[in-house]
């Protein structure tokens, strides 16, 4: 039998209140209604101070089972303290899929932990494994199911917009919504915009959906799964007409076709996107335009350094440089928007 407080029901929320500031609510325990009263379980109390309310009783009142909310919670009694230092807690929600990263030391454990994801999240359907790091110009990474039915092959949504692909055949982040947000405000109406590392299109589809007044969008990749993903997305999205996807390496494709037509260029591929600068150059219109620079640095003032070294020959400002996301230990993924003019 635990302590508790009966009330009546019309004083029930008054006396809740109550037991909330004094702090007396015992939360281990299930609240319970009988015929025309409520019982609240209470612990650590001062008699005097709630007598008003109601009456002191003793009742059984259950137990709260509290689920877990965490993938560490779910295994704390599955796998050992060392194994739960070493368990790697973040992952990517791709539409029904979770993506997460396996340590080699619980590889063993891989379908507990799978089926633990699952578990945890209802509405998952499957659990992939990194099994390798994104690598090659198509930047692909590897992925083998763990847990769960069904192929790597989602539906994403974000920002109002339903983006499909193989997580296993091309690139995607979901961590950069954000971030997708931020550039797709500053489009203009009337404007021509290059995406030169496009993938499945996120950059470009958001852009035609949620500024249907911009001219033209044209999306580049090397990897030919993803523009083909990409001419899906934009179908699927509406927005076939003012997206118009290439296939290729940017620097030959831009020189074959976009020399100067462009207001707006956007150079998401931080590792190598300072060997693009004069290729996006080339892509704006004579009068100039605004870049959108993604590199890996430690700090602004390197960012801001590595742009004005490289641009010291062209009229240009910094607009402003954002950090967009961890990339590993001490750097960072940083945009720089960047006014080029005549």
């Amino acid at each position: 039998m635990e302590k508790c407080l009966k009330t009546r029901k019309k004083k029930a929320e008054t006396a809740k209140q109550k037991l909330f500031s004094l702090s007396y609510m015992d939360f281990s325990r299930k609240t319970v209604s009988s015929g025309d009263f409520i019982y609240f379980p209470i612990k650590d109390f001062d008699k005097s101070k709630i007598s008003k309310l109601g009456t002191i009783s003793s009742k059984k009142l259950p137990k709260k089972i509290r689920k877990p909310r965490t993938i560490s919670e779910i295994l704390s009694k599955k796998l050992s303290k060392t194994e739960l230092t070493e368990l790697k807690t973040s992952f990517d929600i791709f539409g029904d899929i979770i993506l997460v990263e396996i340590p080699e030391n619980l590889i063993k454990k891989e379908k507990l932990i799978g089926n633990s994801f699952l578990k945890l999240y209802p509405n998952i359907r499957a659990v992939f494994k990194k099994t390798g790091k994104v690598s090659g110009i198509e930047r692909v990474r590897p992925a083998k199911r763990i847990a769960g039915t069904g192929t790597s092959e989602v539906n994403y949504k974000e920002s109002g917009c339903i983006f499909k692909f193989d997580i296993s055949k091309v690139f995607f982040t979901p961590r950069l919504s954000t971030e997708r947000e931020k550039i797709f405000a500053k489009v203009k109406p009337g404007e021509i915009v290059l995406d030169m590392f496009a993938g499945v299109g996120p950059f470009s589809v958001i852009i035609a959906k949620k500024q249907p007044l911009v001219e033209k969008v044209y999306a580049i990749d090397i990897n030919n799964t993803a523009i083909s993903y990409l001419r899906e997305n934009a179908r699927i999205n509406k927005v076939s007409d003012k997206v118009e996807a290439f296939v290729g390496d940017s620097k030959t494709t831009i020189s074959k076709k976009f020399k100067g037509i462009a207001d707006r260029v956007i150079m998401n591929l931080p590792k190598t996107s300072l060997n693009f600068l004069p290729t996006a150059l080339n892509a704006l219109k004579p009068k100039g335009g605004v870049l959108h620079y993604y590199t890996f640095k430690a700090t602004k003032q390197e960012v801001k350094a590595e742009v004005s070294a490289r641009l010291k020959s062209k009229k240009h400002r910094i607009l402003s440089i954002r950090n967009v996301k961890p990339y590993a230990p001490r750097e960072y993924c940083f945009c720089a928007d960047i006014k080029i003019y005549k």
